[in-house]
């Protein structure tokens, strides 16, 4: 049986958190250890949060180890970048290659994997395409907008 042990101040500032933090994760884990102090046991909490009891020791360490900070989500979560915004050589030769072979990009990953020694996916080459669209230049949609008012205004 593993249960929190909370000071007076610690309720009440866990009890406000419950009631009026904006984020739902963060009022979830108050009431948890609220639900903890109250001698609820583990697999009880996480049942009526329908997670995990690994989940809610989880809760509980960061709550002993970081305090109120330690109910946050962490930064540093997911998967990292493959293409970095300070790689400028990298994201000019990525920009090169697609304005080489813009309907190819199963071939600009591969020239780039070639070049570079970083595998990229179609698919993660078509989500730098839509952030750098300005900085990538497309041309074909400013092209077909020119076109399509062309034809509206002729009819």
């Amino acid at each position: 049986m593993r249960f929190i042990t909370l000071t007076e101040p610690e309720m009440e500032t866990l009890e406000q958190g419950s009631r009026n933090h904006s984020k739902p994760y963060f009022r979830q884990r108050c009431e948890s250890l609220l639900l903890s102090h109250r001698r609820y046991q583990v697999g009880q909490i996480a049942a009526l949060f329908q997670t995990r009891t690994h989940t809610i020791r989880q809760w509980m360490d960061t709550w002993l180890d970081k305090g109120l900070s330690g109910l946050y989500i962490q930064a540093g979560r997911g998967r990292k970048a493959t293409i970095k915004d300070s790689d400028y050589e990298l994201i000019d030769s990525i920009k090169t290659e697609i304005a080489l072979n813009p309907q190819k990009l199963d071939a600009v990953a591969l020239v780039i994997e070639q070049q570079w020694g970083i595998r990229l996916s179609k698919e993660q080459l078509k989500h730098f395409i839509k952030k750098n669209s300005a900085i990538v230049g497309d041309d074909s949609a400013s092209a077909s907008k020119s076109v399509k008012t062309r034809n509206n205004t002729s009819s």
